[in-house]
């Protein structure tokens, strides 16, 4: 049976415009999307009578995906990715049950980053706890 883990991912910056993370955040879910087994979008919060258009929330995406398949670390490795670009980023994962778990990934080494993305990994899988 294969079970689907739904998350939000929260990217913030302080260095950078909010027009630049909200791109970064475009880019990102773009990322994911691309990966077999994961749907990804930009958070949008519904219009109100008479607003145009929906509002969409700053670097937040909304991610469904499976858990079986090496989906896990097809997510890791986009992150991966995005971090190895040396930017001061913030993530913060959030679970559908509630769970939460954030990275700053700021002056990072390689041998921290490993040991960082698996710990996002098992935070991931479902039944984890920190």
């Amino acid at each position: 049976m294969d079970v689907r883990i739904i998350l939000t991912i929260q990217l913030t910056d302080k260095t950078s415009a909010p027009a630049k993370l909200h791109r970064l955040a475009g880019e990102m879910a773009m990322s994911l999307r691309g990966q077999p087994g994961i749907e990804a979008n930009l958070v949008e919060l519904p219009s109100g009578l008479g607003d145009r258009g929906d509002a969409v929330l700053i670097g937040q995406i909304a991610v469904q995906l499976a858990s079986a398949g090496g989906v896990l670390v097809s997510l890791v490795n986009v992150l991966k990715s995005y971090i190895e670009r040396g930017r001061t980023l913030e993530i913060e994962f959030k679970r559908g049950d509630g769970s939460a778990m954030a990275i700053k990934t700021a002056n990072l080494r390689p041998d921290e980053l490993e040991s960082l993305l698996l710990r996002v990994e098992k935070f991931l899988k479902p039944g984890a706890s920190l």
